[in-house]
């Protein structure tokens, strides 16, 4: 009985033993699976991209501004001299290249700077054509008014800063060409002018001619008849018909008049500044232009 007793107790402590170390031992980790319902995530993505689309742009040029142009004349229109400046300003708007509006018969005693003035403030045209000769101080006092107004004047003065430009005929070559023939014709030697007023612009143009009839006949006899103005056909008649009777029998009309006093005389003219055929196409044998 002795000897199993010690053995039971070295059981008995292995066993205890065991139990100690059983509950003081680290647990074995346990895995739990869990199954979760699945979640819908939403974003929203920007994407910038860069598309080339052909366009075509179609523009409408805005219209072009018509020029305005005023006509000023001293004489009546039938004046040959304010005619061609009127004629020629009569196609540029046939062309469609100005707006033009006019004054005629304006005269010599002052209405030129009146009517000048009142159409540059009413009216403010681009540009103000015209006849000079007679009304220079007049033009170009009223275009020192109107800086902004171009204004271009037939003139037997010079040009004025900024805005007034002058002009003339430069008919003297023609008229010459004209003399020759008339000291060709003549069977009296006798040739008659009849002119306006014995200044540069009108006195170039007779000596001229003069020269010509000279050249080819030094013997023939050329008078000249000034009426005192730029525009007065009965004046100018008149004074044809005085060198008619006086036996000339090739007339220079430098003024209008001359021609019909020729005509209704059964003789040569030659006409001036423009072709003046149709007045006398019979008489009328040409005309320095």
């Amino acid at each position: 009985m002795t000897a199993r007793k010690p053995s039971f107790i070295v059981i008995s402590l292995i066993a205890a033993l065991t139990l100690i170390l059983s509950a003081c031992a680290t647990p074995t980790p346990e895995t739990v699976v869990v199954t979760a319902p699945p979640v819908t995530v939403k974003e929203t993505v920007e994407v910038q991209t860069t598309v080339e689309v052909p366009v075509e742009v179609t523009s409408t040029p805005e219209p072009e501004r018509v020029i305005k142009v005023f006509g000023a004349y001293a004489t009546p229109l039938e004046e040959p001299w304010d005619n061609v400046i009127h004629n020629a300003l009569l196609a540029a708007q046939e062309r469609g290249d100005i707006e033009y509006t006019l004054t005629d018969n304006i005269g010599y005693s002052g209405d030129m700077e009146r009517v000048l003035r009142e159409e540059a403030t009413k009216n403010a045209p681009d540009i103000i054509f015209g006849d000079a000769f007679g009304n220079r101080d007049a033009v170009a006092k009223v275009a020192a008014e109107f800086p902004n107004i171009a204004f271009v004047f037939g003139s037997d003065g010079g040009p004025q800063n900024p805005n007034l430009a002058v002009f003339d005929n430069w008919i003297h070559e023609p008229a010459y060409l004209c003399g020759l023939i008339a000291g060709s014709m003549t069977e009296s030697d006798t040739i008659g002018v009849v002119a306006a007023i014995p200044i540069p612009e009108v006195n170039r143009i007779v000596n001229a001619f003069i020269q010509g009839v000279k050249e080819v006949n030094p013997e023939a006899t050329v008078t000249v008849s000034y009426i005192g103005g730029f525009f007065d056909p009965a004046k100018a008649k008149e004074a044809t018909l005085a060198m008619i009777d006086a036996g000339a029998d090739i007339i220079y009309a430098e003024r209008q008049g001359g021609i019909e006093a020729a005509a209704e005389s059964g003789l040569f003219a030659f006409g001036s500044l423009t072709d003046q055929n149709a007045e006398a196409p019979d008489y009328v044998l040409t005309s320095p232009l």
